[in-house]
């Protein structure tokens, strides 16, 4: 599930749960058993903003991002190390770059 909430509503997830105390774009909670992916992910749509303006993609890349990043978390996917993070950011703009080109 994709689950759109504020910018507080993401600190305190992000508190609560992960024990960080700043903003973040995008929580993925992973409730995935055997074989099947399941989970929810949290976006918050006005880190989302900022972003798509500081970076300069636009709010539908930013947001179709971010999702992609969220869903990659329930696939296995990891950023904490480096190495990890490389490889998800790769595997992220990979998918991205392919989902925007079918919107076009």
């Amino acid at each position: 599930f994709f689950i759109f909430t504020s910018e507080e509503s993401m600190l305190e997830i992000n508190k609560k749960f992960l024990d960080h105390n700043y903003h973040t774009d995008v929580i993925s909670f992973d409730y995935s058993a055997e074989d099947k992916v399941r989970g929810e992910i949290y976006l918050g749509l006005e880190t989302i903003r900022r972003n798509s303006v500081i970076y300069g993609s636009g709010i539908k890349e930013e947001l179709v991002r971010v999702m992609i990043h969220g869903t990659l978390h329930l696939c296995g996917y990891r950023d904490e190390k480096k190495k990890d993070r490389e490889r998800m950011l790769d595997r992220q703009e990979e998918k991205l770059k392919e989902f925007m080109e079918l919107i076009k």
